[in-house]
């Protein structure tokens, strides 16, 4: 078994990076592929789930391409609600999560 420092490096040097972002009054599920001998192509995947009831408000799927050594936007979508919002999206067997938005919203519920 790997030690910690050693999961995270491989996690860090993996070839396909995904990386979610706000933009304007969208989510933006991005990707990067490095280090590979060919592109993937795979669905797309992304959801939003609200932080207080941890009910999911939406969930977007699309096909995808990334060429190798490429960098593209995979999928977006807009924000269903105000607040803060755990986003998750998946790509070609990568994952990645976010808190995108403010959590104001959130102030005396929790």
């Amino acid at each position: 078994r790997k030690k910690a420092a050693a999961e995270e490096l491989s996690r860090l040097y993996a070839p396909l990076l995904l990386r979610l972002r706000a933009e304007d009054s969208r989510v933006v599920l991005e990707g990067c592929l490095h280090n590979s001998l060919e592109g993937v192509s795979s669905v797309a995947k992304l959801e939003a789930f609200d932080l207080f009831s941890g009910s999911k408000l939406t969930s977007l799927e699309g096909s995808a391409t990334l060429e190798r050594e490429g960098r593209a936007r995979l999928l977006s979508c807009i924000i269903p609600a105000p607040g803060a919002l755990e986003w998750r999206g998946e790509f070609g067997g990568a994952e990645v999560t976010a808190v995108i938005g403010s959590t104001d919203a959130y102030e005396g519920e929790m």
